[in-house]
């Protein structure tokens, strides 16, 4: 959802809720809020890159939420969606978006939402952390801060402070060493 490369910004999630919020400002509607009712990853196996498996769909998952929590005007966030749809076979793209499979078993997604807003829920985005410092140029965007590549949000929910940082290494699934 933060791709690197900027001739990519429909697939950047950061950016599109940035120009969302300053359109708003440039309409005199900077107090309207913004609901995001359909975001999400399907699993489609047959689907190449369109497709991420079902580990990735949970960690852009969280990411994704977190993203939202910080974004300014951002009041709901509603991931596409619950359960598989029509009985699709692995290679329907839209017909994998679920966080629980076609026979209502959980994907890895499902248990990632579950603990997510079990830490999270009505938890209040705080700012940035160390890792993640502004730039001073007034030609580059504040989404793209420091290091595109490392990305860090600090909420707080429950009593106490949480820390969700993460790395992009590249478009593929796997480890990301910090």
């Amino acid at each position: 959802p933060e791709s690197n490369d900027p001739n990519t910004v429909v697939q950047n999630f950061p950016y599109r809720l940035d120009m969302s919020y300053k359109w708003l400002q440039a309409h005199d509607a900077a107090s309207k809020e913004i609901w995001i009712t359909e975001d999400g990853y399907s699993t489609c196996t047959g689907c190449g890159a369109l497709g991420v498996s079902e580990e990735e769909q949970a960690r852009r998952l969280i990411r994704l939420n977190v993203i939202a929590m910080g974004a300014p005007g951002v009041t709901n966030f509603t991931y596409f969606q619950l359960k598989d749809k029509f009985n699709a076979g692995p290679s329907d793209l839209w017909g994998n978006m679920g966080i629980m499979r076609n026979d209502l078993s959980e994907k890895p997604a499902y248990v990632a939402y579950r603990v997510l807003t079990g830490h999270l829920l009505n938890a209040t985005f705080i700012g940035f952390g160390p890792l993640q410092r502004y730039l001073d140029d007034p030609e580059v965007e504040e989404i793209w801060i420091n290091d595109p590549s490392r990305v860090e949000r600090v909420v707080r929910g429950r009593g106490r402070d949480a820390v969700a940082v993460w790395k992009i290494v590249s478009a593929a699934p796997g480890p990301a060493p910090l």
